[in-house]
């Protein structure tokens, strides 16, 4: 497991929730810009998380496969 990447990760993360923190204050409402930030942030600590249980995880946009990699989560849901 790389532990530096996994700070990196973390890092982008809160940078990113940070962010869109900042635009929803400044515009006073939630917006795209704002969720598409929060879900960068999301992404990038299901990767970590994933990174951390199994030492890899998919280099793509596909939640499922995320989720799946993690240990202990029965999940079944349907994507659409």
């Amino acid at each position: 497991m790389d532990n530096l990447q996994i700070k990196l990760m973390l890092k982008e993360a809160v940078g990113r929730l940070n962010d869109a923190n900042i635009l929803s204050r400044n515009i006073g409402r939630e917006t795209d810009s704002n969720y598409l930030l929060e879900l960068l942030a999301f992404e990038l600590l299901l990767k970590a998380a994933a990174l951390i249980h199994t030492g890899k995880y998919n280099e793509n946009h596909n939640y499922q496969q995320l989720f799946e990699s993690l240990p202990g989560l029965p999940l079944n849901f349907q994507t659409h």
